[in-house]
């Protein structure tokens, strides 16, 4: 058996709005990470035929 996860970064987009001392608005993108997280498969490395609910044989992946 093997497990393979597939990492994911959350991002987060936008612009920040700054107020100059001269009273002018300056515009600043920004792009920041606020999570992680993962999809997880499984996979049967052994080559071995499994039958599926309907009783009928299928390869798994390997």
């Amino acid at each position: 058996m093997r497990i393979v996860l597939g990492w994911k970064r959350i991002w987060q987009c936008g612009e920040a709005r700054v107020l100059l001392p001269e009273r002018s608005v300056h515009i600043v993108p920004y792009q920041v990470v606020v999570s992680v997280t993962f999809d997880q498969k499984i996979q049967d490395v052994t080559g071995h035929t499994a039958a599926t609910p309907s009783g009928d044989a299928e390869s798994r992946e390997a």
